[in-house]
């Protein structure tokens, strides 16, 4: 389902309406945004009961949004809808490994605009595939061991290990929600360059969680999911709520704010140690065998230091030439500001901004008249491509 709603779906639009849309003002299309199938990066597998909680929710409506912005990782901060759901079921999953997913339709209202983006835009990039995937926001508080059937928090399996040749992993279970459904540039999102240097999300009141042994059972998990990979965040109130009940409170001396401030971070600090001590199975930093594998040749650390500064410049040329060719094709109307803070995310790839300058170029060069003028060569990226593997 694509494009222009049927008379049954812009009637299930129009009962969250607060006023009646025509099926010319409205676009819709569909979406797999989850399923059943083993999330291989955090073991977690979610139930069919709690697909059938998201599919409730997405039934009732959830904001359809960009990048995920509640949890910092958004091209704006601001938490702007874009569109909404309002149809799902759980039906038999499509891949191998999948029994269940979960589908739902969404829609969009064309001819608005906000912070800089107009939904026209964003319907013309699901059409031609720019956009091209979607990720949801979700949480939940079930977390069943798949060996005993126990909580994971509190028994004494781990996931990820076997256990008379049988996988340990987190059965994810309501009570739960759905918070929103976003469409995103580049699929899955990666940990890595979206972390502060202590562990917690940039301005956003969470903290990514590896070792659900160190949370209380009460603690709610809030997740990010996208082909097949998952990030786990709790609020930071409540990982600084479960140190005071582990018996690091206050005595009846009273403290001055510098005191009670430094007080907090030293319990903070110690309940990350303890996190990152208890925690088996992260990578902290990489080897030299797999710098080597990453790389395709073994190279001395001032090579690399040096083409990490040349892809870092090359990056930056290359985002600046993207835009160039975005206001050579939409004129006055490019956003520029807003494109240039999404296309310099840590996690958008060279190959993603290459596309959006590629398919800029060719909008401009179909105008008839006014793009007589090449934008300036750039010289020769001498880097390796495997460079960009690392």
């Amino acid at each position: 389902m694509f494009g222009v709603p049927t008379p049954s779906q812009l009637g299930k639009i129009n009962e969250k309406a607060k006023r009646p849309l025509s099926k010319e003002e409205v676009f819709v299309f569909s979406s797999k945004m989850v399923g059943d199938k083993l999330i291989e990066n955090r073991y977690v597998k979610l139930d069919k009961s709690l697909l059938q909680v998201l599919k409730d929710d997405a039934t009732e409506g959830v904001a359809l949004m960009l990048d995920h912005p509640w949890a910092g990782l958004g091209r704006p901060k601001a938490a702007y809808p874009y569109g909404r759901t309002f149809e799902a079921k759980v039906s038999k999953g499509d891949i191998e490994g999948e029994d269940w997913a979960l589908f739902g339709d969404s829609y969009i209202v064309r001819g608005r605009e906000k912070d800089g983006l107009s939904t026209d835009a964003i319907i013309a990039d699901i059409e031609d595939g720019t956009i091209f995937d979607v990720s949801i926001g979700f949480g939940y508080e079930g977390t069943e061991c798949s060996i005993c059937g126990g909580s994971i928090r509190k028994c004494d399996h781990w996931p990820g290990r076997t256990y008379d040749n049988k996988l340990c992993y987190v059965i994810a279970k309501p009570p739960g929600y759905l918070m929103e459904l976003s469409l995103v540039f580049d699929g899955a999102y990666e940990t890595a360059g979206v972390l502060s240097a202590d562990g917690e999300i940039t301005d956003s009141g969470l903290s990514v969680v590896r070792d659900y042994k160190s949370l209380d059972s009460e603690i709610e998990l809030m997740n990010i999911y996208s082909k097949n990979r998952l990030i786990t965040l709790v609020r930071r109130e409540d990982l600084e709520r479960k140190i005071w009940k582990g018996g690091a409170n206050m005595d009846d001396k009273k403290y001055t704010q510098e005191e009670v401030d430094a007080k907090v971070k030293e319990a903070v600090d110690a309940f990350k140690a303890d996190l990152e001590k208890n925690a088996e199975g992260i990578d902290v930093f990489m080897l030299k065998h797999e710098a080597v594998e990453a790389l395709g040749k073994e190279m001395e650390p001032n090579e690399v230091l040096k083409l990490a500064k040349e892809g870092m410049q090359y990056r930056e040329e290359l985002i600046e030439d993207t835009i160039a060719w975005g206001v050579r094709a939409e004129g006055e109307a490019f956003a520029s500001d807003a494109w240039k803070q999404m296309l310099s995310e840590p996690t958008r790839t060279i190959e993603a901004i290459k596309a959006f300058r590629d398919q800029f170029k060719a909008k401009a060069e179909e105008i008839p008249a006014g793009r007589v003028t090449e934008p300036k060569k750039k010289e020769e990226s001498v880097i390796p491509d495997e460079f960009y593997k690392v």
